[in-house]
């Protein structure tokens, strides 16, 4: 794993890391959602496609600055990467405060929950072989409001020698057509901080 490729990765994801170097960081993945709060089975059966109360993001993916989770059969999950790369001036990067937390939506992370089949194919990946599957999203809920608790803020490196982890609580998610749903609290890990496909 280097720090540059973007084989395998969603549009958006990829748009990112065209920009200036750093800025590449943002592929890493999903959060581990639990089951959506304040709704019942029927509601989310009909707004989701399936019965989220069986819904369970336990598959964390690592890469880039962010976190990315993923239920076992990818056809769920949550992305939330920072998009404006690593500045070693910053006493606080990533946008952390001195609590070791950021309020989100922030003006440099991106939060997605997806919808689809094997969101994660090939992940941080820059060959993708014919026979092997690629990512197909066909739901984005936009992540609108929550906070991000690192559980190590001063060990927020450009390339981390450890996994990452972090708590994303208070989260309410939005649909294109501006329905919104609250997620329980989720635990995030990312073990490659910092590298990417390549």
């Amino acid at each position: 794993m280097k720090p540059r490729g973007t084989g395998g990765l969603p549009a958006n994801v990829q748009r990112s890391m065209n920009r200036p170097r750093f800025l590449a960081a943002v592929l890493t993945p999903l959060l581990a959602l639990g089951a959506l709060a304040g709704c019942d089975a029927s509601d989310d059966t009909e707004a989701f496609g399936f019965d989220t109360a069986a819904l369970d993001l336990v598959v964390d993916h690592g890469c880039g600055f962010g976190f990315a989770t993923s239920s076992a059969d990818q056809t769920a999950g949550l992305s939330l990467f920072w998009t404006k790369g690593f500045d070693p001036s910053t006493p606080r990067p990533f946008g952390v405060d001195d609590t070791g937390s950021v309020a989100l939506p922030s003006g440099g992370w991106d939060g997605e929950f997806w919808i689809g089949t094997d969101l994660f194919a090939n992940w941080c990946d820059d060959v993708v072989e014919v026979d092997e599957p690629v990512p197909s999203i066909v739901e984005r809920w936009t992540l609108v409001s929550g906070v991000l608790t690192f559980d190590e803020p001063d060990g927020l490196v450009e390339f981390a020698t450890a996994p990452v982890t972090a708590t994303l609580s208070g989260v309410t998610i939005e649909s294109a057509g501006g329905e919104q749903r609250e997620l329980a609290d989720i635990n995030l890990t990312n073990p490659a901080w910092g590298f990417f496909a390549g």
